[in-house]
């Protein structure tokens, strides 16, 4: 039935849609079904029946009449030479060049449109390093880096114009029929596999520079110099955009010659009551070999890997790299503005930083110590009851935490106890230990991506902890509630209250959970147990929910 509906649809194809068409068409398909249905049930096989019922239907000039259809049948046949060339029924040596031609130039066109794309960003974020590192002034920087980005989009716009005007040449060509003298199928033929071929190379490549993209963004942290910095770090863009050129050019040429061999089906399945030798297939499809499907995934899974790990043991080995005395500096930082009015917010975005927040009564106002390289002296903003400490970043950026080696940096915050009433604290830090010490109250939000956690004798309605890689350590505090949750690491927590102050749910997917004296090990260990309500002087205690991935949880009580 699918090979009639097909067959129909190109009887069709050159007759305008208006009502008349589309219910004769309607009607002659019903013709045909209910013949083909009738032939089945007299025991013809279906390729017998299909056969015949497009030999009895399939003239639509002697059908055209009794469909009510013949004005519009009169008015196709016009003169050959007056037709578009798309409805050829053959195209010679000469035509199927030009398609080749376009097919080439239109892939090439699309895919450096996308390219130019990606690359735009990069423009802007070398030109933010430049500035940076005081090569240029800020004004010229970001016009430049403006106009680096305009001028990509801008040239991948007109490429993407060019692209299209070629495609109206030749239009929507699989919906037509069209035969290849033996010579222009072989012709075809020949350059469809040269290009098959190439395809399968190039997506190969185009997807290791993709995965490989990441890496030199690794080796960020290493440089002094800050346009050198911003380079690396963003040139995950430049190879990317390389990448995705390959894929986007293989996989924009394929089309085309599926397209063409559509077109040319069309045509078999149009003479296939006929012995016609005019085509023969021209497209086969060829798979990407396994080998380099595995290549490609073990690459990946090693550079995320690595990605991971480095990090962890940059900050946790303390890898120190060659400094001079002039490039490390201890000074105390002074913000924006200085502030008496309580703290409400308290909020940190770092990449790679060693931060110690302490809640105190030795000072009388915020104090910030920083420990480090002066390039990467953080942005303190100290106002309106909120402090804001980040990363002194431009630009476009692109975090990855394995792009942060560098001279560990430290910052110290001092707060009077007078000014933290039921403050927020929102942390959220690339790679480096954090330490919070003497908070009265108040909640805590943290996500760390590699770095350990360890708070000290606190006082808060509840502390949320995200932590990707590293440990987390709650010693000594009143925490209202607790909510983990640990992928490659140990959480403990000491608490000095009675162990039924809490309802517990912990759950380690590779690792022992322990509460006391009681343990749970083995794979997937879960302890879930309601809270006692009978523990006198902890009400308002809820709940400690943590989640570990790949690590031990222990808890400590009374």
């Amino acid at each position: 039935m699918e090979a009639i509906r097909e067959y129909l649809n190109n009887m069709f194809l050159n007759l305008p849609e208006t009502p008349q068409v589309l219910r004769a068409k309607a009607e002659l398909m019903e013709m045909m079904e209910d013949k083909y249905e009738e032939l089945t049930a007299e025991g013809m096989s279906e390729k017998e029946a299909v056969g015949t019922v497009i030999s009895e239907f399939g003239n639509l000039d002697e059908l055209a009449e009794e469909l009510g259809i013949g004005d519009f049948i009169k008015k196709e046949e016009e003169p050959q030479e007056k037709k578009s060339r798309h409805a050829d029924r053959r195209w010679g040596l000469e035509e199927a060049k030009k398609y080749v031609a376009f097919a080439k130039t239109h892939a090439m066109y699309v895919a450096l449109g996308v390219m130019l794309c990606i690359w735009g960003p990069f423009a802007e974020s070398v030109m933010d390093g430049a500035i940076d590192q005081g090569y240029i002034g800020t004004l010229i920087g970001n016009l430049l880096g403006n106009m680096g980005m305009f001028l990509f989009v801008g040239a991948a716009v007109v490429l993407f114009i060019l692209a299209s005007t070629k495609t109206k040449e030749y239009g929507k060509i699989s919906r037509y029929t069209i035969a290849l003298e033996e010579e222009a199928a072989a012709y075809v033929r020949e350059n469809q596999e040269k290009d098959e071929r190439r395809r399968v190379l190039t997506t190969c490549i185009g997807v290791f520079l993709c995965i490989f993209s990441v890496v030199p963004s690794m080796g960020s942290g290493l440089c002094r110099n800050l346009l050198a910095e911003a380079i690396l770090d963003s040139s995950v863009l430049f190879i990317a955009g390389i990448g995705v050129y390959l894929l986007v050019s293989g996989s924009s040429l394929k089309n085309r010659y599926q397209e063409l061999a559509k077109a040319t089906a069309n045509y078999e399945r149009e003479q296939s009551t006929n012995t016609s030798t005019a085509t023969k297939p021209i497209y086969e499809k060829k798979k990407v070999p396994a080998f380099a499907i595995v290549l490609i995934v073990i690459f990946g899974v090693l550079v995320l890997s690595l990605g991971a790990i480095i990090p962890f043991v940059v900050y946790h080995n303390n890898i120190n790299l060659k400094v001079t005395e002039s490039e490390i500096q201890t000074e105390t930082v002074m913000p924006g503005e200085t502030m008496n009015d309580p703290i409400e917010n308290i909020t940190v975005d770092a990449d790679a930083m060693e931060l110690t927040l302490e809640v105190t009564d030795e000072v009388e106002e915020p104090e910030f110590v920083y420990y480090g390289e002066a390039s990467r002296k953080p942005k303190i903003d100290d106002k309106n009851g909120v402090i804001n400490i980040e990363s002194r970043q431009h630009g476009i950026q692109f975090h990855f935490p394995f792009g942060n080696i560098t001279e560990k940096c430290t910052l110290t915050v001092k707060i009077p106890t007078s000014m933290y009433e039921n403050t927020k604290m929102d942390l959220t830090l690339d790679a480096g230990d954090v330490h919070l010490t003497g908070i009265p109250n108040g909640e805590i939000v943290a996500d760390l991506d590699a770095g350990n956690l360890i708070v000290s004798e606190c006082t808060l309605d509840n502390i949320k902890i995200d932590a990707d890689a590293g440990n987390v350590e709650l010693k000594n505090n009143h925490i209202k509630a607790v909510e983990a949750e640990v992928d490659a690491g140990n959480f403990e927590m000491h608490f000095d209250g009675p162990k039924g102050a809490y309802a517990y749910d912990l759950s380690a997917d590779l690792g022992n959970v322990s509460i006391n004296d009681e343990k749970h090990a083995g794979v997937e260990s879960e302890y879930k147990v309601e809270k006692d309500a009978n523990t006198a002087g902890y009400e308002d205690y809820r709940q400690v929910k943590v989640e570990a991935d790949l690590g031990n949880i222990e808890i400590h009580t009374n």
